[in-house]
């Protein structure tokens, strides 16, 4: 049930962008007249909207399973970091069965470049805070890891 939300909203997503692609493309430019500014302002706003619940449902659990928490032991930061990456192998999937903006090239590395910008400064902090507790090799290599996997995403 959790997953359905995720889902919808790379579909809100995917479609109100191409709603706005269509209308606003250079090529309608007649449609485009026949609409007005506050019609205009209210797609650009659904889009926006759109675009803030695709990255709360789908990156908001990553980012909230690297939250500290009372339990500050090796095991406790092990399974956040193993929860981490099984999240972030779901978000994956999830990408490889629903593409975003799969017709938008731009779009689709603008939302990933956003992913990486929002999900990695998380894992950063995390890595940082427990680099004492020796869960992880190479926080680089993780980082790197994180990074290239969300920017798979846009390919």
């Amino acid at each position: 049930m959790n997953k359905r939300p995720a889902f919808g909203s790379v579909f809100l997503l995917n479609n109100i962008s191409y709603l706005r692609n269509q209308l606003f493309s250079s090529r309608k430019a007649p449609v485009l007249s026949l609409l007005s500014t506050p019609t205009k302002e209210v797609i650009e706003s659904n889009f926006r909207t759109a675009k803030a619940g695709y990255f709360d449902s789908n990156y908001s659990p990553l980012i909230q399973t690297l939250v500290e928490d009372k339990d500050k032991g090796k095991s406790a930061a092990k399974e956040k970091f193993t929860r981490f990456f099984d999240l972030l192998e779901e978000v994956q999937e999830r990408h490889r069965l629903a593409p975003v903006l799969q017709d938008d090239r731009e779009g689709r590395e603008i939302v990933a470049e956003e992913a990486v910008k929002l999900v990695v400064p998380s894992l950063q902090r995390f890595i940082q805070r427990n680099l004492d507790k020796e869960f992880s090799k190479s926080a680089f290599v993780h980082d790197f890891f994180v990074t290239v996997w969300l920017t798979n995403l846009a390919s």
